[in-house]
């Protein structure tokens, strides 16, 4: 695969006609079925920027998707996401992760 570089492999897919653009997937597990991530850390994120949440769910868990679209990668871009995380665990969340597409 080679050296990656971190601008080119965060990539979000946003809508059939946007298609693919700069931007990153969170997730936020809870085994609480009824858990509800309705809140993103906006404040923590440059200016110019997105963001739309889903829910995939089982019986017994819930995984809620944070797709976040941004004009430009922040230059302190791995602090940001460690206090996304953050944030989302503070709020109730068992587990959260992020995801690069490769």
């Amino acid at each position: 695969m080679g050296n990656l570089i971190t601008k080119e492999i965060l990539k979000v897919y946003w809508n059939n006609v946007c298609g693919e653009v700069a931007g990153q997937s969170f997730y936020i597990f809870s085994n609480d079925i009824s858990f509800l991530s309705n809140k993103f850390p906006f404040e923590l994120w440059p200016s110019h920027k997105e963001a739309k949440n889903y829910k995939l769910f089982g019986d017994h868990w819930v995984v809620w998707v944070w797709d976040v679209k941004f004009s430009t990668i922040p230059i302190n871009w791995l602090n940001i996401v460690k206090q996304t995380f953050l944030f989302f665990l503070e709020n109730k969340a068992i587990l959260s992760w992020c995801r690069v597409n490769l």
